[in-house]
């Protein structure tokens, strides 16, 4: 019921969101189509996986803190995909996802916050939650290069630079000296740049500094559709800041003073530092960090949103109606002038010294706070409305102004977080078994060592099949073992693993010989996870390595009636073998978004001898002795493993959503028994990526079980 109440608000909240924009993919060149599987030519870098095997890092910046909370990643047609624990303001997911599967949602139950992905690759994005959910971490919000986009790149130190129009520079070297922008021109920064002036000769220009540069100014001012893109962290303007129009910060931006005119635009995601003042006439848009040494006054013109952290360490002035989402604090006074309103957002806070109000705080219907630590002065003009939570700590001075009833006094929580450093009250949630996960999405409400459940794949089966003559090619109709696995996985409040239930599926075992099956676990670099495993029942502990499990050591061994499953003649229903593995919680354990399974084949009376799916490691148990040996083609110096010199497998993966994926039939090469896989794997993926579901009818093994 908690994962179905889930579903229908994270469908609410998609309707309003649009995915990130992809990259153009260039027409792949395909070679031409050959008679037998062995002459195929394969680039080095194809995985031979029917999947996308996604890693996402999620940087995750709140007006309220979310540490410990669960964090929900979905496919298109909205299935959950994975459960994860956003640790601070970062989380991750390690997803297997169907290749015809065009985005994902990432979803967020504490405050109700998503944001679509549609380029979920490995990468990492950033959710920045305001007032109305999630701002879609699109392309934007990742650093562009100077590998691409580039009319011309600047690689010397230079002393001046002219760019001219409807051009674009790209600075790999150093800058020294003047800088000249003319019309609609760009200037993308990946080196250094001191820039000693600096002049727009003409409209529409753009500055782009990357996370790769550095840029040291005495001043900038931006007018005529110039705009700034800041993405480093080493940004430092001597003098003001100036701008009648956009700058976007991504990154760390240090100035003197900061003055936004009455047609400028500010969109900080970042890092702000004024060491002086700030003044606003106009947009402010603040999802990060926004200090000032000196005032900050918002002025009767400036439409400002800010939805993390901004502090004045001398005072705040508000003279316009502003949205406060987050955490506003004035070391020695905030004042809100006359008719003037702040709008506070759920669990927003106002910090200060000294409170002055001569307009409204309104609080509508979700938990904030005003917290004052020396003198209150509510005058005539003074209204405070909706469920605020004012708390000054020696009693409200002065008030000829009017609080509404549903205000409480020093009541209520607001947790800290990374915008708000400073919180108040204490949680109200409800955790039975004390995990820090709110029972109402908590699966084992009672029980502090598990939180969540997780599934790989998430839909249907993983489907493994092998050819078992290495290091000699076989005859490719990968069936000389295939499996179908689906594990479930048990994680904790930390999301690190407790248990996992294993299911595999022997769908066809039309080898001669005798193999027996392993499983060992993989990090992200391809190196194999040890000191993982405390326990095993329904398989074992591999005795020739203590960090893999041996499922069986024979399959047929495994038969209740002998089958291959390669022709009508040898059927049966698959017989299913069942495994649960406890994982060790030494050195912190062992996340679930770390999870790379490795499902790899063994001689039977051999143990030495491992199959595995192309660059995946050989366990300690195998030898070495055999790489290089006849058709092998392995380098482990690089990590190259168990392909062929044209880049041919021993195995391949595929995740089966339908669960209906039939192997060839004995002796039928598997480009023969699916037409279209030759071009997927000669493309590199790159096209027929659903080339499992076109089969040849006639060469493919089909049953009714």
């Amino acid at each position: 019921m908690k994962r179905k109440t889930t579903l229908f608000i994270i469908i609410s909240l998609f309707l309003g969101f649009v995915g990130c924009k992809k990259d153009v993919i260039p027409i792949p060149v395909i070679p031409e189509p050959v008679g037998q599987m062995k002459e195929m030519q394969v680039p080095p870098t194809f995985s031979w996986m029917s999947y996308k095997d996604a890693t996402l890092k999620i940087n995750i910046q709140s007006p309220t803190s979310l540490d410990k909370q669960p964090i929900f990643l979905y496919d298109k047609n909205f299935k959950l995909i994975e459960t994860s624990v956003i640790e601070g303001t970062k989380a991750a997911f390690n997803a297997k996802i169907p290749l015809d599967n065009d985005f994902v949602t990432v979803f967020i139950p504490a405050n109700r916050a998503s944001m679509v992905i549609s380029d979920f690759n490995t990468g990492v994005y950033n959710m920045v939650v305001g007032k109305s959910g999630a701002k879609d971490g699109g392309a934007d919000s990742v650093s562009p290069g100077c590998n691409s986009g580039c009319n011309s790149t600047v690689s010397s130190t230079v002393y001046s630079l002219t760019v001219n129009a409807n051009q674009t520079v790209c600075l790999t070297g150093s800058l020294n000296g003047g800088l000249t922008l003319k019309n609609n021109s760009k200037i993308i920064i990946c080196g250094s740049a001191n820039i000693s002036y600096l002049n727009f000769n003409g409209s529409s220009a753009t500055i782009i500094l990357t996370s790769f540069g550095s840029l040291q100014m005495n001043s900038l001012s931006l007018g005529n559709d110039n705009e700034f893109y800041n993405y480093s962290n080493s940004c430092n303007i001597n003098g003001a800041l100036t701008t009648n129009e956009k700058l976007y910060n991504y990154g760390s931006m240090t100035m003197n003073s900061l003055v936004i005119n009455s047609s400028g635009s500010v969109y900080n995601y970042g890092n702000m530092t004024i060491v002086n003042s700030a003044t606003i006439s106009k947009k402010l848009k603040n999802y990060g960090l926004f200090t000032a040494g000196g005032n900050i006054v918002l002025n009767s013109s400036a439409e400002v949103e800010n939805n993390c952290k901004m502090i004045s360490n001398q005072s705040i002035t508000v003279s316009n109606d502003i949205d406060n989402n987050g955490y506003m604090k004035a070391t020695s006074a905030f004042t809100v002038n006359s008719n003037q309103t702040i709008t506070m957002g759920a669990a927003s806070m106002i910090s200060t010294y000294n409170f002055n109000l001569n307009g409204t705080i309104s609080g509508g219907a979700s938990n904030c706070a005003v917290k004052v630590s020396h003198t209150t002065t509510i005058n005539s003009g003074g209204h405070i409305t909706g469920l605020v939570n004012f708390c000054d700590s020696t009693g409200i001075e002065t008030n000829y102004g009017t609080i509404a009833s549903s205000v409480v006094y020093c009541t209520g929580y607001i947790p800290l977080s990374s915008c708000n450093p400073e919180g108040i009250g204490t949680p109200p949630i409800t955790d039975s078994d004390g995990d820090g996960i709110a029972d109402a999405l908590d699966e084992y409400p009672n029980n502090s060592s598990l939180a969540f459940t997780n599934y790989s794949p998430y839909s249907g089966y993983k489907v493994i099949a092998f050819e078992d003559l290495w290091p000699s090619m076989g005859d490719f109709d990968f069936n000389d073992l295939m499996i179908k696995t689906k594990v479930k996985y048990r994680v904790n409040a930390q999301n690190k693993v407790v248990d996992a239930y294993a299911t595999v599926i022997l769908s066809a075992l039309g080898a001669g010989l005798h193999n027996g099956i392993g499983l060992q676990y993989l990090n992200a670099t391809g190196t194999q996870v040890s000191g993982i495993l405390a326990s095993i029942s329904g398989a074992s502990i591999d005795q020739g390595d203590n960090d893999c499990v041996k499922i069986t050591n024979d399959v047929f061994s495994e038969q209740s009636t002998y089958y291959t499953n390669t022709s009508t003649a040898l059927a049966a229903t698959p017989d299913t073998l069942h495994f649960t593995i406890t994982f060790s919680q030494a050195n912190g354990g062992f996340a679930f978004n770390s999870i790379n399974e490795d499902f790899y084949i063994f001689r039977s009376n051999n143990r030495a001898l491992e199959i595995h799916c192309p660059n995946r490691p050989p366990t300690e148990a195998a030898s070495s002795s055999y790489f290089g040996t006849f058709n092998d083609n392995s380098n482990a110096t690089i990590g190259r493993y168990y392909k062929t010199v044209n880049n041919l497998p021993w195995g391949f993966e595929l995740i089966d959503g339908s669960s209906n994926f039939h192997n060839p039939l004995e002796k039928i090469e598997i480009i023969d028994a699916y037409p279209l896989f030759q071009q997927w794997a000669t493309s590199s993926g790159a096209i027929n990526s659903a080339w499992y579901a076109s089969p040849n009818p006639t060469k493919i093994f089909t049953s009714s079980f």
